[in-house]
């Protein structure tokens, strides 16, 4: 029975991502119908549409949203627009951290504005709030609402338009996509920005916890200098440790200019942690070890201090973030405390490994650029992370090594109905390394045909690559029913990887002799995702002897 239970769950899930997709393929334009009684206003309203979608480009082709006439089923519209005009229905809110770059209508609800809009803003029934902070480069027009501004900055004209019966016909549309500080954006490993991502309810559970409960507020960063002191952190309990768990974070945030900012901070924490954050999301593991008793990280228990100077850049092309933090801390050893799970309760978790136990205190530097641009369906971009640290007995600590880490992405949209993605990622550290740094490929994440974790050293090279391929191109298929992959996406994937393990004295840059296109451990294979690529059913074979399938199930993408 449970087994069932656990198939009817899947099937569930995939059938709603299946549901999704469609939805989001029927999505149509926009039509706006004005009453008869109010034609005196009609041209006004039309003038303000017209020019926000002055840019826009109608024609007919195969793209994203299909008429419904079944005499033009094969035909559809679709629009670009220069300006980027985005379209709301209902209420929305532009969060302090968000920067839009371009026009927005939002209709049948009110926009609040706590960030910065840099185009002109049209709401039909409902209001326009721009709160303090809030910025908007360009006029505010509101028809049947009002303009409140608590203390923002318009730069342009705002005018009020009251009693008109606006009548629209609105299907239903997902909003497009706002720009946040993106080195936030599904970045699983990212040790400069972890503080932006604190969750204001956390619930949890792993093989050394058992189930944990929190509360946290992120950090805030505030471009137009509106606070100088931001203040973040986390608390909370795991129940089968028996320990509470707490960080607590402050920094001082100095602005230069609209995308440039400054800080110095400092945290306080104790804190359960994993080197494998880039490996697996947490949320996701989490779910695995509660329903399937598969606990893919390993911990550590690391508490102490540091203290850090960063600066932030955030453009419309690039996003980026630098780091350099001094950390004092305790490392030490957690073991399982649970053996419990709603499924899989015939198979035992892996035990959590020993680390090197002792006091960390090191120099840590990392830099992380982001050009990715995130959509409903897909993303495009680079991002690049790079991150050193440093430790000695020179810094009274008691552990003795330097490790260097580069991680490469790339997501190049080929054409509207295919992508290619790629992650090259490499590692060399120098001197004593502690296992809570060693590096390990194998398994989910890495190379996903190997038992897991099952090669360890001091150097490591990674490359994984993925072509995704749209369902709706399979419609073309006389035999395959219309729309009947429309929400799925196929997944061709090949991840190869080498470690290796040189002697400590071996300088940082050297001990890659023993690297070789022979000596890679390679796994190649396909699988059946969402069609925005993040949920997957992958199928992955070795290359080096025959060996059947292994059989994986993700809801986060693997990079």
């Amino acid at each position: 029975m449970l087994r069932q239970s656990l198939v009817f769950i899947l099937t569930i899930f995939f059938l709603s991502s299946s549901a999704n997709g469609q939805a989001g393929n029927r999505e149509n334009p926009i039509d706006t119908t004005l009453n008869d009684e109010t034609s005196r206003f009609g041209k006004f309203v039309d003038d303000i549409i017209d020019r926000i979608e002055r840019e826009f480009i109608w024609h007919f082709g195969y793209e994203e949203y299909q008429e419904e006439d079944p005499d033009t089923s094969s035909m559809h519209i679709t629009f670009d627009s220069r300006r980027g005009a985005i379209h709301f229905n209902g209420d929305v809110v532009i969060d302090e951290r968000d920067r839009i770059d371009g026009d927005i209508v939002v209709r049948n609800g009110s926009i609040t504005v706590r960030g910065q809009i840099d185009g002109d803003i049209l709401v039909l029934n409902g209001d326009a709030i721009i709160a303090n902070g809030g910025k908007v480069d360009g006029s505010v027009t509101t028809v049947n609402g009002r303009v409140v501004n608590l203390g923002g900055e318009i730069t342009g004209e705002i005018d009020e338009q009251e009693g008109v019966d606006v009548d629209i016909v609105y299907k239903e549309r997902k909003p497009a996509q706002r720009r946040p500080y993106r080195l936030s954006y599904s970045m699983q490993e990212d040790i400069t920005v972890r503080d932006l991502q604190l969750s204001p309810f956390r619930i949890g559970f792993n093989r050394v916890e058992g189930l944990s409960i929190g509360l946290g507020s992120r950090k805030h960063l505030y471009w137009d200098g509106s606070m100088a002191l931001a203040l973040y952190g986390q608390v909370g309990y795991a129940f089968k440790a028996h320990r509470w768990r707490a960080q607590l974070g402050a920094t001082r945030q100095f602005t230069a200019g609209t995308n440039n900012l400054f800080e110095l901070g400092g945290e306080i924490y104790t804190l359960t942690d994993t080197k494998d954050e880039w490996i697996i999301d947490k949320a996701e593991n989490d779910l695995a070890a509660f329903f399937l008793k598969r606990d893919y990280r390993d911990y550590y228990d690391r508490e102490g201090f540091s203290f850090y100077a960063g600066h932030y850049l955030n453009t419309a092309a690039l996003s980026a973030h630098l780091r350099v933090q001094y950390l004092n801390e305790l490392h030490s050893s957690m073991r399982n405390r649970t053996d419990w799970a709603l499924f899989g309760r015939d198979r035992s978790f892996r035990l959590n490994p020993d680390i090197d136990e002792g006091r960390l205190n090191a120099i840590r530097v990392a830099l992380n650029l982001s050009s990715v641009q995130p959509s409903p369906q897909r993303i495009s971009g680079w991002r690049v992370l790079t991150a050193m640290e440093y430790t000695s007995p020179s810094l009274n600590s008691d552990l003795d090594y330097t490790q260097y880490i580069i991680d490469v992405r790339r997501y190049q949209p080929v054409s509207s109905y295919d992508s290619f993605n790629v992650r090259l990622r490499a590692g060399t550290s120098e001197g004593d390394v502690p296992m809570q740094r060693i590096y390990e490929l194998g398994g989910l994440g890495t190379l996903p045909a190997f038992p897991h974790k099952i090669f360890a050293g001091n150097r490591m090279l990674l490359m994984n690559a993925e072509y995704v391929i749209r369902g709706d191109v399979l419609s073309q298929l006389a035999f395959i029913p219309r729309n009947m992959f429309g929400g799925l996406s196929l997944l061709l994937f090949v991840d190869s990887g080498w470690v290796g393990n040189v002697d400590n004295s071996i300088g940082i840059f050297s001990g890659f002799d023993d690297f070789s296109l022979n000596n890679m451990k390679t796994s190649i294979g396909f699988g059946f995702g969402s069609r925005d690529g993040n949920a997957r059913l992958g199928f992955a074979w070795r290359t080096d002897h025959s060996e059947s399938a292994v059989i994986f199930f993700r809801i986060m993408r693997p990079f």
